[in-house]
């Protein structure tokens, strides 16, 4: 992405400069996350077959709050409806890719209404949409990396970026995405005991990862009020192959990582910067 300004033209890599990933957080795991490093898009991609029919949510609901009772399916169809109707959440966690390491924030009111902050070693950028428009910000340790002597003058500001970049970073995460991408291409799941998130009683839903597209991973979901997914943690490397869509671009990846998702219909929506600098872009 080329943004240009009078009459230097200013070269903005993809955040952190991450190799890409496959798309969202795949099959219980973390392909989500992963792309976030990349264009941004981070998949949690595991579970069960797509979402419920219409009309038994309640049901789902229900059955994911009995526990171990439940079949791994239910629970993360359940899981799934829960965080489409989700009026706003948080994710939190980490990504790694061979030896890179990215650490994320994403604030979710809406698909558009977000903000994503990723962190690698010393560089930050943060991008968010507001609307119809998004933006980017960056600290002086990234601008030195892909800006070197106007470093100075690009840090802290935030920039007006093209919507097909801003979709590109953001989308994976937007409520009805990131709820699809969790139940696509997973291999057998099992549930795998209880556990805690965060203070929350919790099932733990484990995929095998056996199939094309999957990946070894488990799901922790709340097993008392709602059923949200509070945290995917992968175990393995994700297998090339699967149905391609947004959520799987079918080539597979070693990246790993923690996601933890809390907030729930807790999160407004976000307000624009103030004063961007519009800049026209191309390429």
């Amino acid at each position: 992405m080329e943004l240009h300004n009078q009459t230097e033209t200013l070269i903005i890599y993809r955040p952190l400069d991450c190799r890409p990933v496959p798309k969202p957080i795949r099959s219980l795991a973390i392909a989500i996350a992963a792309c976030a490093c990349a264009a941004a898009e981070p998949a949690l991609a595991s579970g069960a077959a797509a979402r419920p029919p219409a009309g038994q949510r309640s049901v789902l609901v229900g059955t994911a709050s009995q526990g171990t009772s439940s079949s791994p399916g239910k629970l993360l169809a359940a899981s799934a409806a829960a965080l489409r109707g989700a009026h706003g959440y948080q994710v939190k966690g980490y990504v790694t890719q061979g030896s890179q390491r990215t650490q994320l924030l994403a604030r979710v009111h809406s698909a558009r209404s977000l903000e994503l902050t990723l962190t690698n070693r010393a560089q930050t950028v943060q991008v968010l949409s507001t609307g119809a428009h998004f933006y980017l910000r960056a600290n002086a340790a990234y601008w030195v990396a892909h800006a070197g002597s106007r470093a100075a003058e690009l840090a802290g500001s935030w920039f007006t970026v093209p919507a097909s970049t801003g979709l590109s970073v953001l989308g994976n995460f937007a409520p009805n995405t990131f709820s699809r991408c969790l139940t696509e291409d997973h291999g057998t799941l099992s549930l795998a005991g209880t556990t805690t998130i965060a203070g929350r009683p919790a099932v733990l839903l484990r995929d095998a990862g056996n199939v094309p597209g999957s990946q070894p991973s488990t799901l922790a979901i709340a097993s008392q009020g709602q059923p949200w997914p509070l945290q995917v943690v992968s175990t393995g490397r994700q297998r090339p192959g699967g149905h391609i869509d947004v959520c799987n671009d079918g080539k597979g990846s070693s990246a790993g990582g923690v996601i933890t998702l809390s907030d729930f219909n807790a999160v407004g929506p976000i307000a624009p910067p103030h004063k961007p600098i519009k800049l026209p872009a191309s390429g």
